[in-house]
């Protein structure tokens, strides 16, 4: 967190990774000894437009904090910093500058039971 994504940027670099080949990317957080996780989900499919139905597949990040102790914005924002390094490393092809932004990028965070289809 203190590092921001300079302090993982290296490790999809050294090992030739395209993040945004990938249908999940799994980010464990943690901070004042507490776990939670983040799921990027369709990173590379990642669009600025409205989909047309429910069927298409959209970037999305899921945030799974069990006791609610980590802010969910500040890690999206550390997230989203992340993938953009990534984006510009890569020469992801965007016509903006940081195409993962709240606006384009819905964070969930599922309450109660839910079923995975």
């Amino acid at each position: 967190m203190e590092e921001g994504s300079q302090g993982v940027a290296s490790w999809t670099a050294k090992k030739n990774i395209n993040i945004f080949k990938k249908k999940f990317i799994f980010i464990p957080i943690n901070e004042n000894l507490h776990w939670s996780l983040c799921v990027v989900v369709n990173a590379g499919k990642i669009t600025h437009v409205k989909r047309e139905n429910e069927n298409d597949e959209v970037t999305s990040i899921l945030f799974l904090d069990s006791l609610k102790a980590h802010r969910k914005s500040k890690v999206a924002k550390n997230v989203f910093s992340w993938l953009n390094s990534e984006a510009k490393r890569l020469n992801f092809p965007s016509k903006l500058d940081k195409p993962f932004q709240n606006k384009f990028v819905e964070v969930c965070e599922p309450r109660g039971e839910f079923e995975i289809t």
